[in-house]
């Protein structure tokens, strides 16, 4: 499943786990009782934040399962891999590997498809 996780959106949960951290550091100066706040609402934020590539590759692992069934009903699927477009069927010599459709040396993910 760990496959279906995108470099950039680790980079941009990175780059908002810094920002708000930053944020919370030019705040430190407020009240007392504001600060204790902000710590609690900053704990859970900070617990939720690595959480987002792990739901961002459950909803492609599910949308992969889910190509893969469609294409195993024999279904013709519409694949996208850069600006190029693909039809991906099984009448066509397109195969299943693990989670993505190989023909001939092309290999496609199959998250990349829909029908």
């Amino acid at each position: 499943m760990f496959e279906f996780i995108d470099t950039r959106i680790i980079a941009a949960t990175i780059l908002l786990l810094i920002s708000y951290i930053l944020l919370l550091a030019s705040n430190s100066t407020d009240k007392k009782q504001k600060g204790f706040r902000i710590l609690n609402i900053s704990k859970i934020f900070l617990m939720l934040i690595p959480m987002i590539p792990v739901v961002s590759a459950i909803y492609q692992h599910s949308d992969a399962k889910e190509n893969i069934k469609q294409f195993n009903e024999g279904k013709a699927l519409e694949c996208h891999i850069g600006e190029n477009t693909y039809l991906v069927t099984s009448s066509t010599g397109w195969e299943v590997t693990k989670y993505s459709f190989l023909k001939d040396s092309l290999l496609i993910r199959s998250d990349k498809c829909k029908e």
